[in-house]
């Protein structure tokens, strides 16, 4: 497989003329870089995890009422009735004469208000328990019950304070139960399968330059990624009232299906910097950040466009390796016991592992005909399995450029479900054909 070279950022040797110590300016800042990158994630998942456990109030809010309490008992007046005294008691003596009162205000006031968030959070999981509005029609001349237009009133007011984050409403979503295999499989087996004209996502085609769709696309999937973890994107709301479960974002990238000789497991990494791209039987490791931001489609093109004018041959196994994650689960999960634990074998499955998603460029064109069923047919197959050894099934999900520049996915299917999947598709899709054309 195509290997980075490594770098050393420090070194040292003895001599007879002393200690000679060594450093590489450059990749030390890269390592910085990388720590300072890593911190700022964590702190501002931190502060979303706060943001997202207090909702639908928020921090404004609670300095607010902390305020306006305040305010009102230094007028005089104790709206607690005798909690902020009492508050007061409670304090170190060497306290009181101090910050006693204001200390007092704080606390009785941030206990009264994450009650009242606490109330309303646990009330929004009563009220989401409701399933009645699902079997009351809709419609000119339709009317619903009672019950729902109380509960939709309901809903509103509780939930419409703030616009919510991606998990905001995680903590007040009531558990579902867990029906039965058997009935699971003859609702599932109930269903057809219906093609509708949202297949104009995938057959939107504005440039038949491979390394520049596959740029535009790609950098479209790392701004939704960035979204996830900003967690800018709002939850799925059906009827614009009740949150889906949004959980299943969490691992849309950076994770990959490990094979286990009785079960699989989801093996889902933090963050990743790179993403795996398959060209002519090669797997190579692209970099997607630059001095701590993300590269731009110009410079991922450049990147595409090297990996596509390169001529070197593959290694050998290295063609069809991805046959592998193919492979019935028992034989791929001993295979990788027996070849890939260590050595070059070990980092190059890393790579590919650990990489956000992967990047399939195509030798074939792709096309699509109203007319000819036939080559829609051939297009729906190859993002399907291709030709079983160039996508690389385990991963959360490949992005497929056709040599014209068509486009499409393929996605493991145990990590979510499909809505997940049609959402960051329709992101990419508008980020690539209406904001970039």
């Amino acid at each position: 497989m195509a290997e980075a070279h490594s770098a050393v950022a420090f070194s040292f040797s003895v001599t007879h003329e002393g200690v000679r110590v060594n450093y590489d300016r450059e990749v030390l800042h890269l390592i910085w870089l990388s720590g300072v990158r890593a911190w700022r994630k964590r702190l501002t998942r931190i502060l979303n995890n706060v943001r997202c456990g207090i909702y639908p109030g928020s921090l404004k809010g609670l300095g607010v009422s902390v305020a306006a309490l305040s305010s009102v008992y230094y007028a005089g007046y104790d709206p607690t009735y005798g909690l902020i005294p009492w508050m007061q008691t409670q304090l170190p003596e060497t306290w009181v004469a101090t910050v006693g009162e204001g200390l007092s205000c704080t606390l009785v006031g941030v206990g009264i208000w994450s009650t009242a968030i606490f109330t309303v959070r646990n009330f929004l999981r009563f009220l989401f328990n409701y399933k009645g509005w699902m079997y009351e029609q809709r419609g000119k001349g339709r009317k619903i019950s009672l019950w729902t237009k109380l509960w939709i009133t309901a809903v509103k007011v509780l939930s419409g304070w703030n616009k919510p984050m991606l998990y905001s409403f995680q903590g007040s979503l009531p558990s579902l139960p867990l029906p039965k295999v058997h009935d699971t499989m003859q609702r599932y087996l109930s269903f057809k399968i219906l093609v509708g004209h949202e297949l104009y996502a995938i057959l939107v085609h504005p440039t038949t330059i491979q390394a520049a769709r596959a740029a535009n696309i790609t950098y479209g999937c790392l701004l939704f990624r960035r979204a996830i973890e900003r967690q800018e994107l709002e939850p799925i709301m059906v009827q614009g009232l009740v949150p889906l479960c949004s959980w299943q974002y969490e691992r849309v990238f950076n994770t990959t299906r490990v094979p286990g000789e009785e079960t699989d497991r989801i093996q889902h990494m933090n963050d990743s910097l790179h993403i795996a791209v398959y060209c002519r039987g090669k797997y190579f490791r692209m970099p997607i950040h630059h001095k701590g931001r993300l590269l731009k489609p110009a410079e991922l093109q450049v990147q595409f466009q090297r990996i596509l004018d390169d001529q070197t041959v593959p290694e050998k196994g290295e063609e069809k390796l991805a046959a592998l994650t193919a492979w019935e689960r028992t034989g791929w999960a001993q295979a990788r016991e027996k070849y890939f634990l260590k050595g070059i074998n070990r980092t190059s499955l890393d790579i590919i592992e650990k990489s956000a998603f992967v990047v399939v460029l195509d030798n074939e064109e792709y096309f699509y005909d109203p007319k000819d069923t036939s080559k829609l047919d051939n297009f729906a197959r190859r993002m399907l399995h291709g030709q079983g050894y160039d996508r690389w099934f385990d991963k959360s999900f490949n992005i497929v450029v056709g040599a014209n520049g068509r486009v499409g996915f393929n996605s493991e299917h145990s990590w979510a479900d499909a809505a997940v999947l049609a959402h960051l598709w329709e992101f990419v899709i508008a980020e690539d054909v209406v904001i970039r054309g």
